[in-house]
């Protein structure tokens, strides 16, 4: 039913597996915002403007394109792959946003190996909404 290596993906299936990964991403937002944040995320996407989400979209698909590793020939390319993607955003705030947005790139990877680039441009993207739709959030 899901696209993998030994078969061509049908619109069924890679329809699933965008919600699937997209609704993963946002769920690794709001456990993440639980654990690391020690609160709720409050999502209200009223307030996100189509600009912004379209944006936030292509940066998404961008940036997975970038860090895409091959996830089947070893643990070299994904392991520098999460490294680079952590690293690329220290100036958002040092040392803890790397460390963040390194265990954010493991599942990315995971997502990736299951469902291909597409799948974690979902996830991805799912974790990025679910933090614009934060209102809770430290702006």
């Amino acid at each position: 039913m899901f696209p993998n290596a030994t078969s061509a993906p049908t619109l069924r299936s890679t329809v699933a597996s965008a919600v699937i990964s997209a609704s993963a991403g946002a769920a690794f937002h709001t456990a993440s915002v639980r654990i690391l944040a020690g609160r709720r995320p409050r999502y209200r996407c009223a307030s996100l403007l189509t600009a912004e989400a379209e944006q936030t979209v292509l940066v998404v698909a961008a940036d997975e394109v970038v860090w895409e590793a091959d996830v089947r020939n070893g643990l070299a390319a994904p392991v520098l792959s999460v490294a680079g993607f952590g690293l690329v955003h220290a100036g958002l705030g040092g040392r803890r946003v790397v460390a963040h947005m390194m265990v954010l790139a493991v599942p990315a990877r995971a997502v990736q190996a299951w469902g291909g680039v597409p799948a974690s441009i979902c996830f991805h993207g799912g974790y990025n909404l679910s933090h614009l739709c934060d209102e809770a959030r430290p702006r």
